[in-house]
């Protein structure tokens, strides 16, 4: 199993790092704000609540889903639409939001690795080992 998962660690963390640099670069240019960061972490509690939404309607989750679902929605599909976004200068405002966004799931799941757990076991879903 440590041959999927350590892979999805490490693509995850080198995303989060690329995404955090971005995000002090445009703090340090000026281009990030209070509203800019409240937006970012409203996007961040809104796919986080999205996530544990979709544990609860299952009920049972396995113990390793996380590990994989977090990751997936909160990391690389942001990071997906930040790369299609931040060509355009349409939707820069954005791609900003969503360089917040990514920098906070990252920086939240490094230091709170049982946050979700701890959620899990909260909102009453049953884990399978």
């Amino acid at each position: 199993m440590g041959i999927i998962i350590i892979p999805v660690w490490f693509l995850t963390l080198v995303v989060g790092i690329i995404s955090i640099l971005k995000m002090i670069k445009l703090v340090r240019n000026k281009r990030i704000g209070i509203k800019e960061f409240a937006l970012g972490s409203a996007l961040f509690l809104f796919l986080l609540g999205i996530v544990s939404f979709s544990y609860v309607l299952e009920q049972k989750v396995w113990a390793l889903s996380p590990t994989f679902r977090l990751p997936f929605f909160m990391v690389f599909i942001p990071f997906f639409f930040y790369l299609i976004f931040a060509n355009n200068t349409n939707t820069k405002y954005l791609s900003i939001v969503l360089i917040i966004e990514i920098s906070i799931s990252t920086i939240v799941g490094v230091l709170f690795t049982d946050l979700i757990f701890n959620l899990l076991d909260y909102l009453n879903v049953e884990k399978i080992y």
